[in-house]
């Protein structure tokens, strides 16, 4: 029988992951200037944001199916599919 916890615990340490690694990866797009200017008037943001968000729930998702493989089988596919999909955006 599958027990909630079964499914929290993955979501908590994606979680976890997400905060860890958003000031990290943050940052680094300061630092390496991949931001988003405010240089056209449909724009909202009023100062420069850093572009790599995606990749940081990326990441937090991928380290956690990679944890979580070891006791599943078919999770490579699960993570093929969503490195495409980032790589396309």
């Amino acid at each position: 029988m599958i027990s909630p916890f079964d499914y929290f615990a993955p979501f908590l340490i994606a979680f976890i992951l997400t905060i860890i690694l958003t000031p990290l990866i943050r940052r680094l797009a300061v630092k390496k200037n991949i931001l988003d200017y405010p240089n056209e008037s449909r724009k909202v943001h009023t100062k420069a944001v850093p572009l790599l968000g995606g990749w940081v729930i990326w990441l937090s998702f991928t380290l956690t199916v990679l944890f979580y493989s070891a006791f599943t089988d078919g999770c490579w596919v699960v993570i093929c599919y969503g490195s495409i999909l980032l790589a396309l955006a």
